[in-house]
């Protein structure tokens, strides 16, 4: 790892912090109670797209969530500016994280062709 990648993985992590703690600082109950599972700031720091945690929400929940966060980027922008002490902060898209889903679905395929092979191997 390069000192630029530790960098932005130092920034990557005190912008989730940053972001977490605004986001819980939020009026909307269902919003404020959301986890941010991981940030990616794109060079140059001009983006960044903020993870959330699916948290059993439906997708009209999530994509009602995502409108109110969009809403709130103006609030949430102000207070990673305050919190940072920077003159900018990056544009910020919110998504929900799909990872963890993907891994558990990963984890079963590997237990359907762990079960055959040991279904074959008896026979």
């Amino acid at each position: 790892m390069n000192e630029y990648d530790i960098r932005d993985a130092r920034f990557n992590n005190t912008l989730k912090d940053v972001v977490s703690e605004a986001i819980s600082t939020l009026n909307d109950a269902t919003v404020s109670s959301l986890t941010v599972v991981d940030v990616k700031v794109a060079r140059g720091k001009a983006d960044a797209t903020i993870f959330l945690d699916k948290e059993e929400l439906s997708k009209e929940e999530q994509e009602r969530a995502v409108s109110r966060l969009g809403k709130a980027s103006g609030y949430i922008s102000k207070y990673i500016l305050a919190s940072l002490g920077k003159f900018r902060a990056p544009k910020l898209t919110f998504k929900f994280d799909d990872t963890t889903e993907a891994l558990s679905k990963l984890d079963e395929l590997f237990k359907k062709i762990e079960d055959e092979r040991n279904s074959k191997n008896k026979d």
